[in-house]
């Protein structure tokens, strides 16, 4: 017998040339070698040694044969054994137990009490990882006295081990407790402390892996005790994705109540995407508990949706409390930390003030009815007695700043009553407006324009501006070096005139009824704005009145809202330099002309999953003309019985081949992968490339049936390509065949018939010769044996 320690690695023993001889019987072990503590012999499987970690049951037959010591073996056998009984009490002293040897398993519950361990007899290198358990403490066995300084740390306590229900009071106090940051509340890091939560490694990271049940959960932190109340806010970060099979992870704070039940105190959808990315999510408490119910527990965890498959990954993940503001250090925060809408209190040193709106208004942050208000927003300055958010200006004293313009504003009792005054790098200009209709009554404007002989007038024009006073009109040829610029109310009259010779007309902005308009007609406008009109940005906009009849939208698309779209003409086409589709919008269903000028196609999904039991009978010409194939004689004329040779099908032989234009196309889409262009392959139309059954149009007609090929369009020579064969054809000229193969059948039955009844009678007759022979012989044998009496 040889048997060696750590061999063939450490921690493992190996054996060869192993006999046991028992019962006048010898039994050769099988050469092996095991890392497991007990080796024994089983006598009902004699040829080979069974391994355990833990102590086997053995039989009366059955040796423990070996011991392995980390790698060192003891031989049972030669070992001496003592009965535990036969120790001294107190004679085995901690420094003669071996590390590691007095497991969890081998102490009874309650058998270790305060009194039967000596001070700082058992340090932390003589328990095994995990072996004492709260199942095997006595209660107020281990107090402050019976632990060394450091002996226990997070490593030796067992996850769970210890709760607050096993920790006398006042014995843990901060000197005890390292803190690493006082605003944390957990910091669960997936490298370091998974924290019984699955794990997988991605690109050399560990990830909490949780899914794909509905519901599934990463849990966070635990608490029997509620130390929050409603209105506390919580961050919690970290990095993750998710699969697209989930559409949502929360972020929950849930109560669990002793009668099973369960509330959540907040919740929030964490923003995580299908791409690895970096997260940061509020929660705030909104919901206390329940005074009625007993308390359990309160869970903090991240949880996926309802659905049943997909998983979510998630690393470096911490929750903190979000504190007050006097927990940040003077000076941490600054311009890029703030994102206010007011401010209420600064130092009287500003220093630079950028974006936003400032209103000052005698130290309130609104105006207030008879106090002066200053607003500062957007490049503008307003200077007013009244409040500049309303729209009725009654009775409101206005000074107004904007782009280099001013405007002095005196309203008065009116809607539209106003005395103003105005002044810009290009003009000045004073005006007074009719209270009742807004129409200017004076004006006076002086601008930097240029005037070639004008004629100046005052008087009063005509009917159509009888109610105006001050009008300036000139007669003859005005030039104007600068732009023309309308003020409140007024407009620009033609009379009925003509605009010629002009380079661009441009509107101020966009807008329903702000365009162009037709009068005295079906009242057509062409204005930009959204399809209901309203005073904003959107597509360009064609009206009859109030109701719309086209739309050009900002990509070029074009709608129309009626019901027909009409060449009016003899005739026409609609083309599009890519894919051209017709879709009805309601079912989906869409009709597509696509491809490329070498491989172009017309597809409809719709046609293929419109199913019916009848035969199949589209047809396409040669011209691409699309038509059903018929069959009733009223279809046709010069009916006559087919001249064919029927029996020239039977020349044929089938085949199978791989379809060109598929194979072809697969080819060229790999062509293109394999140069670096992206290829998506679940929009590639690529028929499946298999191996096609059936017939040769070029055999058919070698067999010299070439009426069952279809052909292509005449060639300028007068020739024509075949193309196909009519497989629903072909098949007829069996029919002949078949009859001819079903007569001579019937012809040869009758002969069969014939030959069995002349057998069956024959056989009958010679049945009849053999039995009369029978008699004569058997009379024969009465004769001979006779004689030889």
């Amino acid at each position: 017998m040889n048997v060696l320690d750590n061999s063939p690695s450490t921690g493992y023993i190996s054996w060869t040339g192993v006999n046991i001889s028992y019962k006048g019987k010898t039994y050769k072990i099988a050469d092996a070698n095991t890392n497991l503590a007990y080796i024994y012999w089983k006598f009902s499987d004699p040829l080979s040694f069974y391994g355990s970690n833990t102590y086997p049951t053995l039989g009366d037959d059955d040796l423990l044969v070996f011991v392995n010591k980390s790698g060192t073996h003891l031989v049972v056998p030669n070992t001496t054994i003592l009965d535990g009984s036969l120790f001294v009490p107190g004679s085995i002293l901690a420094n003669a137990l071996a590390a590691n040897s007095v497991t969890a398993d081998k102490i009874l519950a309650g058998a270790i009490s305060a009194g039967k361990l000596s001070v700082n007899a058992v340090g932390a290198d003589n328990i095994a990882a995990n072996a004492v358990i709260t199942d095997k403490l006595a209660a107020g066995a281990v107090d402050v006295g019976k632990i060394a300084a450091g002996a226990v740390t997070s490593n030796t306590i067992a996850a769970n081990a210890i709760g607050a229900n096993h920790i006398a009071a006042n014995v843990i106090t901060t000197n005890k407790m390292a803190i690493a940051d006082f605003t944390n509340l957990v910091q669960v890091d997936s490298e370091s402390f998974p924290n019984g939560n699955p794990t997988v490694d991605i690109n050399n990271l560990r990830y909490f892996k949780i899914g794909p049940s509905a519901y599934s959960r990463l849990l966070l932190a635990q608490s029997i005790m509620q130390e929050f109340k409603v209105g506390d806010e919580y961050y919690f970060g970290g990095v993750g994705y998710k699969e697209a099979a989930i559409t949502n992870v929360s972020v929950i704070i849930r109560y669990f109540y002793s009668d099973g039940s369960y509330a959540n105190a907040g919740s929030a959808i964490v923003p995580l995407t299908a791409s690895t990315a970096k997260f940061g999510i509020g929660v705030k408490i909104t919901t206390d508990i329940d005074p009625v119910k007993t308390l359990s527990r309160i869970d903090i965890s991240f949880e996926k949706d309802a659905s049943t498959t997909g998983y979510f990954y998630m690393r470096q993940l911490e929750i903190r409390k979000r504190y007050a503001g006097e927990l940040i250090v003077d000076g941490s925060i600054t311009a890029t930390q703030l994102k206010v809408d007011k401010l209420s209190a600064l130092a009287s040193d500003l220093g630079d003030m950028r974006g936003g709106t400032l209103n000052i208004s005698n130290n309130n942050t609104n105006w207030i009815q008879g106090t002066t208000f200053v607003r500062m927003d957007k490049g503008q300055i307003w200077v007013t007695d009244k409040n500049p958010d309303d729209t009725d200006r009654k009775n409101a004293d206005d000074l107004h700043i904007e782009d280099g313009a001013l405007w002095m504003t005196r309203h008065g009792n009116d809607t539209y009553g106003e005395f103003g005054m105005s002044m810009a790098p290009h003009y000045f200009s004073y005006h007074q407006d009719d209270p009742v209709t807004g129409r200017t009554v004076y004006r006076t404007t002086l601008t930097a324009a240029l005037f070639e002989n004008p004629e100046i007038t005052t008087e009063t024009l005509n009917a159509k501006w009888a109610n105006v006073n001050g009008l300036l009109e000139i007669v003859g040829a005005l030039r104007i070096d600068g732009p023309i610029v309308m003020f409140g109310t007024g407009f620009f009259d033609m009379n009925n005139n003509q605009l010629q010779n002009v380079d661009r007309i441009t509107f101020a902005d966009a807008g329903g009824n702000e365009g162009l308009e037709w009068l005295g007609g079906n009242g057509w406008k062409i204005f930009e704005s959204p399809d209901d009109a309203s005073n904003a940005k959107g597509p360009l906009q064609f009206f009859t009145g109030t109701v719309r009849r086209a739309t050009i939208g900002a990509t070029g698309n074009f709608y129309i809202t009626g019901n027909r779209f009409l060449i009016q003409n003899s005739g026409g086409s609609y083309e599009a330099e890519g894919t051209l589709v017709m879709k009805n919008a309601s079912t989906g269903t869409e009709l597509s002309i696509a491809g490329t000028s070498a491989s172009p196609y017309i597809m409809s999904p719709a046609l293929y999953s419109r199913t019916y039991s009848d035969a199949p009978n589209a047809f396409i010409t040669s011209n691409g003309v699309l038509g059903r194939s018929t069959s009733a004689s009223k279809y046709k004329i010069g009916i006559e019985k087919s001249k064919f040779d029927a029996h020239k099908i039977l020349q044929l032989n089938p085949k199978t081949w791989y379809d060109k234009s598929a194979t072809e196309a697969y080819a060229d889409a790999l062509t293109a992968e394999l140069s670096g262009e992206e290829v998506d392959w679940d929009k590639v139309d690529i028929p499946e490339v298999k191996r096609v059954p059936g017939l040769i149009a070029e055999d058919v007609i070698e067999a010299g049936l070439p009426e069952y090929a279809s052909y292509g369009p005449y060639k300028e020579d007068g020739t024509r390509e075949v193309e196909g064969l009519m497989y629903d054809r072909l098949w007829t000229l069996l029919i002949p065949v078949v009859r001819e193969q079903k007569e001579e059948i019937a012809s040869l039955k009758d002969k069969i018939k014939q030959i069995e009844t002349a057998t069956e009678e024959k056989i009958t007759t010679q049945q009849q010769t053999i039995e009369n022979m029978a008699a004569l012989m058997a009379k024969m044998e009465q004769r001979i044996a006779a004689l030889e009496n």
